[in-house]
């Protein structure tokens, strides 16, 4: 349990683009809980501009790894700060040692992997199926404070968004028409359903009256968008920027994004966009927590292998993805797009697609 009110509180989480955009809700607690405290926020340099603009938080540091005398010097420039409280969500063996070695006063480490040794306060073993942002918000309740809920928020800025403008408008997009963002990536084989399925939803979806598909990925997914769209009849428009809010800005004017359980699909929730998201190997309940009252459906075959989340980043079988056709996720689609049309009158129950 927190006492007095905290000066400094040290905040580090290095891990994949989803899990910065769901550390948001326990930034936004942690702020209410201490408006006056200086919240220090450390993530993967890649990501940290999602973060960026957050009101939550008064500096963030972007880590950039792989250089033990880089990580020297960022523990180095911790300590002087002298943090009265530590706290390390989804913790990485090198996050944990991070916050330990940056002499923090009190340290909450989440209960896994043996990692809670690093904690000088007992945070609860997460029971199996905890949503990733539920799992992040227990570390504050370990300390007796409470969240206003888990929605996941994105700050745009009107620059953010005159840049997504300025990019639909220059590619004929004019406001009005239904825009479809598919994203055929992920961070892992196991977590991607094929190409030539995407292109087939893409086309389909393209000859919809009034839709026009983007396609989505990184920088480095070329090769994979370039296949996808080899495939189709139909001409995308390909979206491929590193400035992650301008992205997010993007996806802020779709009315549905497509793709596999990826860190966009969690930027299309951050800004209010429908989502369709295709699952495999990872634990819905833990990379899902969105409903679909709220326009976000899962699609997820329940297969023996996948119980809980098999977590595999390589397989050989895939039934998990192979066995989700081509007409289901068209249909989710046109669903999802249906109620993003006629909020008022559609409701989708149920939170997946089987």
């Amino acid at each position: 349990m927190i006492g007095a009110p905290m000066e400094r509180i040290l905040v580090v989480k290095l891990r994949q683009m989803g899990d910065t955009v769901i550390l948001t809700p326990m930034l936004r607690a942690l702020r209410r809980a201490h408006p006056r405290a200086r919240i220090v926020v450390v993530v993967p340099s890649v990501w940290a501009d999602l973060l960026e603009t957050s009101p939550h938080i008064d500096r963030l540091i972007g880590y950039r790894g792989g250089s033990f005398y880089g990580t020297l010097a960022l523990i180095r420039e911790l300590r002087q700060e002298r943090f009265d409280l530590g706290i390390n969500p989804h913790a990485s063996s090198r996050s944990a040692w991070i916050l330990f070695l940056s002499a923090v006063t009190q340290r909450v480490v989440d209960n896994r992997s043996g990692r809670a040794l690093f904690s000088t306060v007992n945070v609860p073993h997460p029971p199996r199926g905890r949503a990733a942002v539920e799992r992040d918000l227990d570390c504050i309740r370990s300390l007796g404070l409470e969240s206003d809920g888990s929605n996941i928020e994105l700050f745009l800025t009107t620059e953010d968004r005159a840049v997504a403008r300025r990019f639909l408008e220059e590619r004929g997009l004019v406001d009005g028409a239904l825009r479809v963002a598919i994203a055929p990536g992920a961070s892992a084989p196991a977590k991607q359903w094929s190409a030539a399925r995407f292109a087939s939803v893409a086309d389909i979806l393209a000859q919809d009256a009034g839709v026009h598909v983007l396609l989505v990925g990184a920088p480095e997914e070329t090769e994979l968008l370039n296949e996808v769209e080899s495939r189709m009849a139909a001409r995308p428009t390909t979206v491929q920027i590193s400035q992650l809010r301008h992205l997010a800005a993007i996806l802020e004017r779709c009315s549905l994004f497509l793709g596999n359980d990826s860190g966009p699909k969690h930027l299309a929730v951050g800004v209010g966009t429908p989502t369709l998201s295709i699952f495999g190997p990872e634990d819905a309940v833990e990379w899902h927590p969105y409903e679909a009252e709220e326009g976000h459906v899962a699609i997820i075959k329940d297969v023996d292998c996948r119980e809980g989340g098999c977590g595999k980043k390589v397989c050989d079988d895939h039934r998990c993805m192979g066995l989700i056709t081509v007409d289901e996720v068209v249909g989710g689609a046109r669903t999802l797009l249906r109620l993003k049309k006629n909020r008022d009158s559609l409701t989708v129950r149920g939170g997946a697609l089987w």
